[in-house]
């Protein structure tokens, strides 16, 4: 039996990146983004900008399927060519985005806002944007003013396009490819390159009979296009290579050829759309962590680190990393480690020791200087509680005495510790 409103929905999955640039090292080592004159395939999966030791095997077999992984172009086909009701193809919807990152190092999309009203995720607004008894639309809860919101003059929110789209040569059926980018006048060309070829191919379908009614339109769903960079001077100095589109004009005249003859012309048909427009619309926010971890980077290159509930910035990453380091001098995950976790607490109530963050840091700062600090910490303690397991077997096979003293929370030296610190108690 179908659910209402769930089990009638459908959605085309997103299965690969194309990336407008790459990281490279920058000043104090440290990564930064830096675009590129072509188009990157990366199959490499990352989560909040770290690699996770997976691969994308969508963007493998692309590669294969191109013979490069960095394209100067790459020729793609829409799936809908319909318009939301604010006039933004659904396959390239913007809106400006402040990224940040949460307590546990996860990315997420704070705010989105198309410059009068947003959608925001913290609890509480922000100062210096909302004014008090303001009647929000349905759907938002916050005032978008660019011109004193504290995130978009601080160049954290910035205008963001996600433009979804078939390669041509990959199977459709697999699902769609995506780019980002926050280029103002990528964004500009792109708007202005589809609702003028919209018209003109509108235009060449009615003169050519191939429909008889504007309402018989199905958009550019089908058009064969080019995706290409396009070399633009900066104030700078420099150059920057927006995303730019245009039609394939041999594809679409061969395509119309055959509609104006009856025949078929494959994702040209405009019988029908080949995707609801809501199955677009639904399938473009991707789960948070996922997203596009070159926009959360802010101009100092550090990231905003947010606590969710409140809506408030705590810091970025490199100060909350340094507060946290604070806490724990050993330099060692002994909060979120969960194999660490699990030896801390079995040895403390088995040695009736208080499991405290001070005791555990402590403990670990002894194996500090270290090759390898975290194994090192992990022997010591899976050692230790072997030997105490051992003396309480050795104590319980005793016959039981009214003075057997109980098991005290010193812990048993393990053996070939080498240089290892001498005193193996827990403090």
């Amino acid at each position: 039996m179908p659910i209402k409103s769930i089990s009638d929905q459908r959605r085309l999955q997103i299965i690969g990146k194309i990336r407008t640039g790459k990281k490279v090292m920058g000043r104090n080592n440290k990564e930064r983004p830096q675009e590129t004159s072509h188009f990157v395939l990366d199959p490499a999966i990352k989560k909040n900008g770290k690699p996770t030791g997976q691969k994308n095997p969508h963007i493998e077999r692309l590669i294969e399927t191109l013979g490069t992984d960095s394209p100067n172009e790459l020729s793609i086909i829409l799936p809908v060519g319909d318009k939301l009701p604010d006039g933004d193809y659904l396959v390239a919807q913007q809106s400006l985005r402040w990224y940040a990152m949460d307590k546990n190092g996860n990315s997420r999309v704070m705010c989105k806002g198309d410059g009068e009203w947003a959608q925001y995720k913290g609890a509480s607004p922000v100062d210096g944007v909302n004014a008090p008894g303001l009647a929000y639309p349905e759907g938002y809860n916050r005032a978008c003013n660019m011109e004193t919101c504290p995130q978009f003059l601080g160049k954290k929110c910035k205008p963001n396009m996600k433009f979804v789209f078939w390669i041509e040569g990959y199977p459709i059926a697999a699902g769609l490819f995506a780019v980002d980018t926050s280029s103002v006048t990528a964004m500009a060309d792109l708007n202005s390159t589809l609702e003028w070829t919209e018209r003109s191919y509108l235009a060449e379908l009615l003169k050519r009979g191939i429909i008889q009614d504007p309402s018989q339109f199905k958009g550019l769903a089908g058009v064969p296009l080019r995706l290409f960079r396009k070399e633009v001077p900066n104030k700078e100095g420099g150059v920057n290579y927006p995303l730019q589109i245009e039609v394939d004009v041999d594809k679409l005249t061969a395509g119309m050829q055959l509609l104006e003859e009856g025949k078929n012309a494959g994702l040209l048909s405009h019988a029908s759309s080949t995707i609801s427009s809501a199955d677009v619309s639904s399938m473009l926010e991707g789960p948070d962590g996922e997203d596009f971890d070159e926009n959360i980077i802010n101009p100092d290159g550090k990231a905003d680190v947010v606590d969710t509930e409140t809506g408030e910035i705590i810091g970025n990453v490199e100060q909350v990393q340094a507060r946290e380091q604070a806490k724990n001098p050993a330099g060692v995950d002994l909060k979120n480690d969960k194999e660490l976790d699990a030896v801390f607490k079995e040895l403390c109530e088995l040695t009736g020791k208080k499991d405290t963050p001070k005791m555990r840091a402590i403990t670990a700062k002894k194996f500090e200087g270290q090759p390898d600090q975290r194994g090192a910490l992990l022997s010591y303690l899976q050692e230790t509680l072997t030997g105490l397991k051992a003396k309480a077997n050795q104590e319980e096979a005793k016959a039981p005495t009214n003075d057997t003293p109980a098991i005290e929370g010193e812990v048993l030296p393990p053996q070939d510790q080498g240089n290892q610190p001498t005193d193996h108690g827990l403090v």
